[in-house]
């Protein structure tokens, strides 16, 4: 009798019992990756009551590829086009939510006496945000049109490339198990010339290849073809010393430059829903149920470290960049949890022994508890934003909202972008003068002073004066220099508020007083440091501003400019603060009601007061749309309105036509139908027969005295005897009051 080998075994028990629990979870609305985790602890060496995988080696690889085939798959969604929509924003938002992350989960491992590996481990765990969890719970809340859900997108995108990139930064250090800056270093550098060349090869010969071989990719050729780039980019990269992963989504990227984009991405759906739910049975596979019991304030710490955190830090990035403090208090609860990249750094972690299997089961702990949680505080926004407005002061949340207008104001604004720019650009400037002349002076004039006076003190009062003396116009521009531009003196004057002026000069003299306090301290003791700073700039910047602002200002004239090279702007620059409007898109259903209308008669602009920027269709971008433009099904409309407007047309656009539910519902057949004498058809030619309006359907041939005629010509008229075949309504074509 032949014998299974043992994997076809092992992978029958995985995917029937991920099939049971996947379904149970949707059944409850719930996220199915929590579905595969649990069939995954099922299926595990823990549990004895069920049957058990026996070979999980193999699982392993199996799993392995699950990780290649979604990176990959992750790869093909994202492409340069979208890193540069991203925008500054949405970065700075996601660097300060990802760092902010990475520090309370390094501040929490070192609290629970983890080493310092363990801890970067755990950093890196609680900073990556659930794609697959945010955007199922967005499309079954209908949010993926509010004007948030672009901000949340954004930070995906950049959360995205950061993991990749500490896949590279973690597989490194779980190898060498230190943390030495020279080794990240040294693999960052290599890690930067393998993006270069992927840069290279994406724009040039990867799309050029495809597009010359297009003509001849079945769908077979093309998915057999893209999955031949993945793994050879995947064995490179492996080569090259870094991770599958990296490679897997390298050509994922290069492959979404290409015309092939849609195609290859829609083919490799199954595929890699197939092995993504093997990786994740994989990742349960590895929890030790006895974790959660052992340890349960650990992971009800984390996952309460988890939510606030990323709503804390999310928000306040937000509100950073410009979001309302509502925008961005939705933004934070839509990032609140960890998923798929979470179990990828905890299994680099124990693949190179860094730690323990207790971190995987602890991270699969806080992703269920923060997935659950996730579309419950998604459902219960309005509440948790009101309560949390009588915890705040209202002169806070008004400033802040101020704040959030004058930011967009800058973003709507090409001048005022520009302006901004470049006066922050003159504070870094300054900066980075200011911490360069004390470098010099504390690594090569104090040394020198001390070798040549031979007196310590003599030298170290010396050296401070002269970076004083030296430094003292530069630390004065970054605190109290004013905008060159009288244009921009006014606008901020007339613009912002007194309360938010001296805002930003106290920001501005803190970085001063930190940057002061620090570079001090490589020539004077750290007591006296922070007295020597406030003196110096309370008393010693207060009387002599009168002397350094001309200094500074001829140093700017025949230095700065050179660096700045900003051309000279105009006395008034138009502004308007922009409206509570967001740019979204929409894909029109085919059984839409709108759909086949014009603009004209669909009148969107005068009934919802949205603009359509743009159509999408295929590889055609047309925009501005004129009034006669049909929409088609599975356009993609690009929409400018409020959430209001976009939530009232988005309700109307997916409404579909009454009779589409019956004629699903309704029998479609080959039936007979026999003329007779008596019938009202006999003498009437083909095309006068109006079968298609009486039968819902089409004929498809004809049998007379024994012969058969395939698609009848539009004149041969019926006779009787005539035996009709049509596809159509069985019922109608049955009723038995047709004669």
């Amino acid at each position: 009798m032949h014998t299974l080998p043992q994997l076809i075994t092992d992978l029958a028990l995985i995917l029937f019992t991920a099939a049971s629990t996947a379904l149970l979870f949707r059944f409850l609305k719930l996220p199915m990756i929590l579905g595969y985790l649990l069939a995954g602890m099922v299926v595990g060496p823990a549990f004895d009551l069920f049957p058990t995988v026996k070979d999980s080696e193999a699982i392993k690889v199996w799993g392995e590829l699950g990780i290649i085939f979604l990176l990959f798959s992750l790869g093909l969604e994202f492409n340069f086009k979208k890193l540069t929509s991203v925008g500054g924003p949405a970065l700075l938002a996601a660097m300060i939510q990802i760092l902010g992350m990475f520090g309370i989960g390094f501040a929490f491992g070192t609290a629970l006496e983890w080493n310092i590996t363990t801890s970067l481990f755990l950093g890196a765990i609680l900073c990556i945000s659930s794609t697959s969890i945010i955007i199922k719970s967005f499309e079954e809340q209908n949010l993926k049109s509010k004007s948030f859900a672009n901000m949340v997108f954004g930070i995906l995108i950049v959360e995205d490339i950061v993991a990749v990139l500490l896949i590279v930064l973690l597989t490194t250090l779980a190898i060498s198990q230190e943390v030495s800056g020279f080794a990240l270093g040294l693999e960052t550098l290599k890690l930067s010339f393998f993006l270069i060349l992927w840069f290279v090869t994406g724009l040039f010969l990867i799309p050029q290849l495809l597009k010359s071989i297009r003509h001849f990719l079945t769908d077979e050729l093309a998915l057999i073809t893209s999955m031949a780039f993945c793994l050879g980019m995947v064995v490179i990269a492996s080569k090259a010393g870094f991770s599958a992963a990296l490679g897997a989504f390298i050509m994922g990227s290069l492959i979404g430059e290409t015309e092939q984009q849609h195609r290859i991405e829609k083919l490799l759906n199954p595929i890699k829903d197939l092995f993504a739910a093997i990786f994740f049975v994989s990742v349960g596979m590895l929890v030790e149920p006895q974790v959660f019991v052992e340890q349960p304030s650990v992971i009800i710490g984390l996952s309460l470290a988890v939510i606030v955190g990323k709503i804390f830090f999310a928000s306040a990035g937000g509100m950073l960049v410009g979001q309302s403090p509502r925008a961005a208090l939705e933004t934070g609860i839509s990032l609140s949890q960890i998923g798929e990249f979470s179990f990828i750094f905890a299994g680099i972690a124990i693949a190179g022994k860094v730690a323990g299997e207790e971190l995987y089961a602890i991270s699969v702990g806080v992703c269920l508890v923060t997935s659950f949680t996730t579309p419950f505080l998604l459902k219960k926004r309005d509440v948790i934003i009101k309560f949390l407005s009588f915890l705040v002061p209202e002169k806070f949340i008004a400033q802040v909202q101020q704040y959030s207008e004058t930011s967009r104001l800058i973003s709507a604004s090409p001048e005022w972008r520009q302006v901004v720019f470049s006066h922050f650009q003159k504070i870094m400037i300054n900066a980075v003068i200011s911490i360069a002349i004390f470098l010099l002076v504390s690594k090569f004039l104090y040394p020198f002073l001390t070798d040549e006076l031979q007196n310590r003190r003599l030298a170290q009062i010396l050296s401070l004066g002269t970076a004083i003396l030296v430094a003292s116009p530069f630390l004065w521009a970054l605190v109290f220099a004013k905008p060159s531009d009288p244009a921009v003196g006014e606008i901020l004057k007339t613009k912002m508020s007194i309360h938010l002026r001296r805002t930003l000069l106290g920001f501005r003299f803190i970085l001063a007083l930190g940057i002061l306090t620090s570079l001090l301290s490589q020539l004077v003791g750290l007591k006296f440091v922070l007295g020597i700073s406030l003196i110096l700039f309370t008393v010693l910047f207060y009387f002599l501003y009168r002397y350094l602002e001309p200094v500074y200002t001829w140093f700017e004239s025949r230095f700065l400019s050179q660096l700045d090279g900003t051309a000279k702007k105009q006395k008034s620059l138009p502004l308007m603060v922009p409206w509570d409007a967001h740019k979204t898109e929409l894909s029109v259903p085919a059984e839409s009601v709108m759909t086949g209308k014009n603009l004209f008669d669909l009148k969107i602009k005068e009934k919802y007061g949205i603009i359509i920027a743009g159509i999408e269709r295929g590889h055609r971008f047309i925009s501005p749309p004129t009034r006669d433009e049909i929409l088609m099904p599975g356009d993609l409309l690009h929409l400018i309105g409020s959430d209001q407007q976009m939530e009232s047309f988005e309700k109307d656009l997916f409404q579909l036509h009454q009779e589409t539910s019956a004629h699903l519902s309704d029998e479609m057949s080959l039936e007979p139908l026999l003329l007779t004498e008596s019938s009202s058809l006999i003498g009437v030619q083909v095309k006068s027969s109006l079968i298609r309006e009486k039968f819902e359907g089409l004929l498809i041939g004809i049998e007379r005295q024994g012969h058969r005629i395939l698609n009848p010509p539009l004149d041969l008229q019926f006779a009787p005897g005539d035996l009709l075949w049509i596809v159509g309504n069985r019922k109608k074509i049955k009723n038995p009051e047709e004669p």
